[in-house]
């Protein structure tokens, strides 16, 4: 009897542990494979942004991207990834009474293409954003600063991931 009460109480952990993982939005995801001809890419980004930049690159290396220089292609299998400038649009979501803005979302948004050297578009334009709330707009300058650098370096690299995981669904 003491056994069937400890069996349950254990599954009834289980189970509720189980449920809050799932509730929370938790997903197991794993390495999305790029398919065979995006591994050799030119990388041509009009971005703006020296940070997505750089998150970008980082994230089509490990991903085992191989990026070539336009001066090393001799060959026209080798496809260009094209970045155009990045879009930033802020929506003011509450202010206070002498109207200081106290939160706000801002929303980055770029378009991609595929295409080969030739200019012949194989797969785009595509369009990735991510958009993330600011809070604490009333704080001291030096404060809002830094968050919104540390904010905005982290937007950049949600948007480059977002890029590779959209680029691991193409049907190339």
């Amino acid at each position: 009897m003491i056994m069937i009460k400890a069996q349950s109480a254990r599954l009834l952990v289980l189970l509720s542990l189980t449920l809050i993982i799932s509730a929370c939005g938790f997903h197991l995801r794993g390495n999305n494979p790029i398919p065979p001809a995006l591994q050799r890419l030119i990388l041509t980004s009009n971005s703006g942004s020296i940070v997505f930049d750089q998150a970008l690159y980082s994230a089509l290396r490990r991903s085992g991207i191989n990026i070539v220089t336009e001066d090393t292609t001799s060959n026209d299998d080798i496809l260009e990834l094209t970045i155009n400038p990045i879009d930033s649009q802020e929506t003011i979501l509450g202010t206070a009474s002498n109207n200081d803005i106290l939160q706000l979302e801002r929303q980055l948004t770029t378009h991609y293409f595929v295409h080969k050297i030739n200019g012949k578009s194989l797969y785009g334009p595509r369009q990735i954003s991510t958009s993330k709330l600011f809070t604490e707009q009333d704080a001291s300058i030096n404060i809002k600063e830094a968050f919104d650098k540390v904010a905005l370096d982290d937007m950049a690299e949600d948007l480059a991931n977002k890029l590779l995981l959209d680029l691991s669904y193409a049907p190339l």
